[in-house]
């Protein structure tokens, strides 16, 4: 994995990346439900 995405050429590590990609995606989920329940307010 780490030959195939080249972790070590760009100066990072699996364990880094995939707290990036948890990181994301509790923010996107975030941002949903957030935006959903603004939008609901304004009718």
């Amino acid at each position: 994995m780490e030959r195939f995405f080249g972790f070590k050429e760009h100066g990072t590590t699996i364990g880094r990346e995939s707290i990036a990609g948890v990181t994301t995606f509790l923010a996107m989920a975030y941002i949903l439900f957030v935006n959903t329940d603004i939008l609901s307010a304004t009718g």
